[in-house]
């Protein structure tokens, strides 16, 4: 659900950007829906997924990024000044504002996927800090500002790792779920990929399961978990194990 017409991913995402977007999504909304709130950043101004992958919409937006740098075939992005981060954290407390009487019950704030949030962490694509405090700061900010205006249970999907050289430490990725706990994060979904067009991430039943497991017992938060899991043996196996908390199940094709 994008939180402004430029953080859209495609040309048909839907928004949480308008007052209107309000009643629209009370006629589609099942019981207990939740929203992933997105800035799609560099991976923005893309034709619908049916149509393929990232491929450049032929009405395009402007698009921002920690770094100038494109996305593939995507338009090449302007670097992220102060105003623009200040209004993306203002867009995302908006889409948080709307989202209770839209009807939703739960909010994923997305900083993973190669998207604005998620390439601020990464420094593949965040190449001027090497601290991870300094690649978090805007993504914690986000974060609060969302926390400020939403009382219900509030997640982060957070990449475990990026599947392309130069990408986010394993041991930066707890030090943000750790940060994210103490800020009020009431879970996290362990995800990975996206970061770069050339991102390899193996989705098999163990690999994302054996982060989610350290996310959840190492940095004390609980874990949303999807990836390859497609059967309800194999949920009970992760949640009585202790690995995760929550599974988004994926039916095979």
């Amino acid at each position: 659900v994008a939180v402004s017409p430029d953080g859209r991913v495609t040309s048909g995402s839907p928004g949480l950007y308008e007052d209107p977007h309000i009643e629209a999504w009370k006629i589609v909304l099942p019981q207990g829906a939740a929203a992933r709130l997105v800035h799609a950043g560099r991976r923005g101004a893309t034709k619908p997924r049916h149509l393929g992958l990232d491929q450049p919409s032929d009405d395009g937006w402007p698009l921002i990024a920690p770094a100038a740098v494109a996305y593939g075939s995507n338009a090449v992005p302007r670097e992220a000044t102060a105003e623009d981060m200040e209004r993306v954290v203002e867009d995302f407390a908006a889409a948080a504002r709307r989202a209770a009487p839209a009807g939703f019950a739960a909010l994923i704030v997305d900083c993973a996927r190669g998207y604005l949030l998620g390439s601020f962490l990464s420094p593949a694509t965040n190449r001027g800090s090497e601290e991870i405090e300094e690649r978090a700061g805007f993504p914690l900010e986000v974060f609060d500002a969302v926390r400020r205006e939403w009382r219900g249970p509030l997640g982060v999907s957070l990449n475990a790792f990026d599947g392309v050289r130069g990408g986010i430490d394993f041991d930066d990725v707890l030090w943000v779920a750790r940060a994210l706990r103490e800020k009020g994060c009431d879970f996290v979904e362990v995800t990975a990929g996206g970061t770069t067009p050339a991102s390899v991430v193996p989705y098999d039943p163990y690999t994302l399961p054996s982060y989610a497991d350290r996310i959840r017992n190492e940095a004390g938060v609980p874990v949303l978990l999807g990836g390859a899991v497609s059967t309800v043996d194999r949920v009970n196996t992760l949640v009585a194990s202790g690995r995760a908390d929550l599974c988004a199940v994926m039916p095979p094709r």
